[in-house]
């Protein structure tokens, strides 16, 4: 009976694979393997600084403090990308995102955190902070988006109508005091 089933064995194989793909298609994938294994080893090599590649973790293994922050940046990073890319276009919260990235994406000298992010993050944060600048001067140059608009400057924000109308204003001091000529109440009150 052994003798019988090992041919109806073979015979059920051939019928399952009647061209012979599972044995390419699992060379292919040990091919694959060994082609990551040896770009993830080169990439090793060209960047042995933890903190521009985190290490690899095993699954449930605790990272590192140096991990940890990186991840912690990527985490931020990641949340500025999906506020640029699903809030952005909504009008009401223009600004805040521009003003989000903008926070946290200039150097440290402009009052931003760019420099506490590696190299790669930094690299994004840098294209973060292009994106905003560019919208703010297709806004500032009257380039006006919607559809059939004349380009007459509607495309900005109320925040930027406000302060240009601010910047402008004749009872606004320079020094940034309300109210150049006083009023009686405080004439008065200085005698």
């Amino acid at each position: 009976q052994q003798q019988q089933q090992q041919p109806v064995a073979a015979q059920v194989d051939a019928e399952a694979d009647p061209f012979g793909l599972n044995d390419f298609i699992a060379q292919a994938e040990a091919q694959a393997a060994e082609a990551e294994a040896a770009a993830s080893a080169a990439a090793a090599a060209e960047a042995p600084s933890v903190e521009q590649q985190p290490p690899q973790q095993q699954e449930g293994a605790p990272w590192d403090a140096a991990t940890m922050e990186v991840m912690r940046k990527q985490a931020l990073l990641d949340c500025l990308v999906a506020a640029k890319e699903h809030q952005h276009k909504v009008a009401w919260a223009r600004t805040s995102v521009e003003l989000l990235i903008e926070a946290v994406a200039k150097p440290a000298a402009q009052g931003g955190f760019a420099e506490k992010f590696v190299a790669g993050q930094r690299q994004q944060l840098k294209g973060l902070l292009c994106f905003v600048n560019a919208e703010r001067a297709a806004r500032k140059s009257g380039v006006n988006r919607r559809p059939g608009g004349k380009g007459t400057g509607e495309y900005q924000t109320s925040f930027e109508r406000a302060r240009a109308e601010w910047s402008g204003a004749s009872w606004v001091s320079a020094r940034g005091k309300v109210g150049s000529a006083g009023d009686a109440k405080t004439q008065s009150w200085l005698g």
